[in-house]
């Protein structure tokens, strides 16, 4: 009974290149791999016209939050500096009347990530307002 079972497999054509088999519990390893491989890219190279237009709105938002303006336009996580970095890109937003996408690229950042801090910063605002 074993030996037709193996002749039933002779037929059939040899497939190739198939995705390695990854056990449930190694999914969690895998895409914190791959998270780990995609912050360590370097972000699209700014242009300076629009870094220079940037900077003011920069300046403030690192002297509200206290935090060093290189770490504002770096890739620097602590909450301090994302909420600045969010702030800045609020008034770049309401100042100059960019596309997330315009502002997106003067923090090396993409349009998505824009879009979220404007509404964290908003957000942020409701509740200080009490509304």
């Amino acid at each position: 009974m074993v030996a037709r079972a193996d002749n039933a497999w002779q037929g059939l054509p040899r497939v190739e290149n198939l995705p390695e088999y990854v056990p449930p519990g190694r999914l969690g390893a895998r895409r914190r791999e791959a998270a780990k491989r995609q912050s360590q890219k370097r972000p699209a190279p700014r242009d300076p016209r629009m870094l220079r237009a940037i900077m003011p709105a920069v300046m403030e938002a690192s002297e509200v939050f206290g935090v060093p303006p290189e770490s504002v336009l770096g890739r620097d996580q602590h909450q301090s500096v994302v909420r600045a970095r969010f702030l800045a890109m609020s008034v770049c937003r309401e100042r100059y009347g960019w596309s997330t996408t315009e502002i997106g690229r003067a923090f090396g950042r993409d349009h998505t990530t824009v879009v979220h801090a404007l509404q964290a910063s908003c957000g942020a605002l409701r509740k200080t307002d009490g509304r």
